[in-house]
């Protein structure tokens, strides 16, 4: 059984003490622009077959092999999916970097659980449902932060919680939806009664602002913002 790993998100994490990128067959990272490492667009496959990392060569840039100094040969249909050397620059300027950006990223991670939960206590929502993420300092990227918002003990829907942050200036995102959710899938079969705790986290979940440049300030600012929100729309 040959895996393929989707690890467009997790470059730097590691599972059961291996990085990821070091146990599938072929695995696929991301470089797009909030990524824990950016080439603004792009990414890149990692692969543990000489022969196939060969060939991939070849389908992303038109199929070329290239022959000497002025020779070249196509002998499979490619395409036009090779980093340019602007995006490649940037990279590897951004890989200089990542054992500090991925120190700061763990760094504000637990800023959060701290503000939060200090902000909670002090709101007087103890009994308050909400999930963070696992609190995991070994294994994570902390790519994202994530939390699960306890939409039954709240008179308002995440998006009007989404709102109220943005008018305060604090951004948030939503990652991901259940995919049996999605017409694409629903077409194909998929029913979203299929995956109810996919359904409900995907309904629920909220993704906090984390990068390298915020500030220690901006965590507590966020922290307070967002448990003040949930205050607000507690249900009696």
């Amino acid at each position: 059984l040959r895996v393929i790993e989707d690890a467009a998100q997790a470059f730097g994490s590691q599972w059961k003490g291996q990085k990821i990128g070091s146990i599938g067959d072929l695995v696929s990272f991301s470089f797009q622009a909030n990524k824990n490492l950016s080439t603004v667009e792009g990414g890149c496959l990692v692969l543990n077959n000489a022969d196939e990392a060969k060939l991939a060569e070849k389908f992303r840039l038109q199929g070329l092999t290239r022959q000497g100094m002025d020779g070249m040969d196509v002998d499979v249909l490619g395409g036009k999916d090779n980093l340019t050397d602007v995006n490649a620059v940037i990279g590897l300027h951004q890989l200089k970097q990542l054992p500090g950006f991925q120190a700061r990223r763990s760094a504000l991670a637990r800023q959060y659980f701290d503000a939060i939960r200090s902000e909670i206590k002090s709101a007087g929502l103890d009994n308050l449902n909400l999930e963070l993420p696992v609190e995991n300092f070994t294994d994570s990227n902390w790519h994202m932060f994530q939390v699960v918002l306890p939409l039954e003990q709240l008179d308002a829907d995440r998006a009007q919680v989404m709102t109220e942050l943005k008018e305060l200036g604090i951004g948030t995102g939503v990652h991901y939806p259940a995919i049996t959710g999605f017409t694409l899938y629903q077409k194909l079969g998929y029913q979203v009664q299929a995956t109810p705790v996919a359904e409900r986290i995907g309904r629920s979940i909220l993704t906090l602002p984390l990068f390298p440049g915020m500030a220690d300030e901006d965590i507590g600012r966020i922290a307070s913002a967002f448990v003040g929100i949930l205050k607000k729309h507690r249900k009696n």
